[in-house]
């Protein structure tokens, strides 16, 4: 039990970590379109919608309560949830951190905050 709390107190600690540096601008998100539709990737709706509430997150540490998050506003299959995160991660926007006590966890990757991360 005492490996679980420090790994939840790791999270807490990250999340507010990337709090404080991230600000996400709404240019970041138009490349990243730009770039899924330059890659021949289909932009559904439902992807849209996915891409939209995950942008706004700074890590996501559950896979299952966001299913459940994005369901209560729009029908979106578990698989579509799951590929879209896949694809992200597949491009490089999406770092997976590791496994959790509550499954895989993933942040977005942010180029421009490198420099301030390694500093």
């Amino acid at each position: 039990m005492q490996y679980i709390d420090r790994e939840e107190d790791s999270m807490k600690v990250i999340k507010l970590f990337y709090q404080t540096l991230l600000l996400v601008a709404k240019e970041d998100m138009d490349v990243l379109i730009s770039s899924l539709i330059s890659k021949g990737h289909k932009l559904t709706p439902q992807r849209l919608h996915i891409i939209k509430h995950l942008w706004r997150k700074v890590i996501i540490d559950n896979i299952d309560d966001l299913y459940v998050e994005i369901r209560t506003i729009q029908h979106i299959s578990w698989a579509t949830l799951y590929s879209t995160i896949k694809l992200l991660h597949d491009l490089g926007w999406l770092e997976r951190l590791g496994n959790g006590p509550r499954g895989k966890y993933y942040r977005w990757i942010r180029k421009d905050l490198k420099y301030v991360m390694s500093h």
